[in-house]
């Protein structure tokens, strides 16, 4: 049968009702949400959290027949069983008998219904654990793009956008496992590096607690009580325990550090110049410590340390710190 419309109607001989705008507007376009008006029914959590979801904004097409919505709209998810684990469905839901499209929440029901007179579109699929009294991301699945229960709408039939979110997803998956890769790589070098810095300088101090601790049992029979406390007293004050600088963000990681100390100068002019001042200038004592790779601080004997320093920067990466008539130069190694 040959059929065309619309036509003007006399007398009533071309009348139309809405199965005729529907099979119009279904050759136009698929059945399925509409990617590109609002946020495109999207099932997301509730903000108020709790046993809710919701579905936003968006436009839908089904047999010819429009859907739109224009606010989040919420669902209510129906208490969970208190036994065993169920899956609900958020859909779209068209009844021509009762004239409606409207969004519902199917409790324990993952199918959808395709008959003369009802038609739905699953949006999303919830797992719902049992006792459980909030809805979280994790437990929705977007169902849009799956054309076995959705799909979107487009106006042309053969030419399948469901695969674009897949895609996307794939290829965004791809990009975090490649950082993932590549932090996880850069993490055992640096665990590595730093071992080693670790095991040199525990094997460095080993070998100096052993030295002196040799010196010490070379001398303890030898010295009264009195003796051996003015001696400790002593080494005390050789002990580089007092910080007196700190730099941040070094060119190169874990730089090496010269210090070297004279007294009675004036504190003015840098050592290797041929007007400084005061004693033959000696290297100290000093501990120097890494709290990360780029940061460095350096420590003292108490018979070194100054309360209110003045710092000045010589050259690249070397400082005079001088107090009254002391003064440190203190020199990054290997820095161009």
């Amino acid at each position: 049968m040959e059929w065309s419309y619309p036509w003007l109607s006399i007398d009533g001989d071309r009348m139309y009702d809405d199965s005729d705008f529907a099979r119009f507007y279904s050759n136009l376009f698929t059945d399925g949400v509409s990617m590109t008006t609002a946020n495109g029914l999207k099932v997301t959590t509730s903000s108020t959290g709790g046993m809710q979801v919701q579905v936003s904004s968006g436009a839908a097409n089904i047999e010819g027949r429009s859907y739109f919505n224009s606010t989040s709209l919420p669902l209510n998810i129906n208490v969970a069983s208190s036994s065993q684990d169920r899956t609900d469905s958020v859909v779209l839901r068209m009844d021509k008998g009762l004239r409606t499209m409207t969004l519902m929440v199917k409790q324990g029901n993952t199918q959808v219904i395709r008959t003369t007179d009802i038609v739905e579109l699953q949006l999303a699929t919830i797992e719902i654990k049992r006792n459980a009294s909030n809805i979280t991301a994790d437990l929705i699945t977007d169902k849009r793009a799956d054309e076995n229960v959705c799909g979107y709408s487009t106006p042309f039939s053969k030419v399948s956008v469901s695969g674009l979110e897949d895609q996307y997803q794939a290829l965004l998956q791809k990009i975090i496992d490649e950082m993932n890769q590549y932090t996880e790589d850069e993490k055992g070098k640096f665990e590595t590096d730093m071992q080693m810095i670790i095991d040199k300088g525990t094997a460095q101090l080993n070998n100096q607690q052993a030295d002196w601790q040799a010196f010490l049992n070379s001398i303890t029979d030898q010295l009264t009580s009195n003796q051996a406390v003015n001696l400790q007293n002593q080494i005390n004050l050789l002990k580089a325990d007092q910080q007196t600088w700190t730099i941040t963000n070094t060119p190169i990681p874990y730089p090496q550090i010269i210090v070297t100390g004279w007294q009675n100068g004036f504190g003015v002019t840098a050592l290797g110049e041929s007007n400084w001042l005061g004693d033959v200038p000696e290297t100290i004592p000093a501990t120097i410590g890494y709290p990360s790779k780029n940061e460095v601080y350096v420590k003292v004997p108490l018979i070194w340390k100054m309360m209110d320093p003045v710092i000045t920067e010589t050259e690249p990466y070397s400082y005079l710190v001088a107090e009254g008539t002391r003064a440190l130069r203190i020199r990054l190694l290997g820095v161009k």
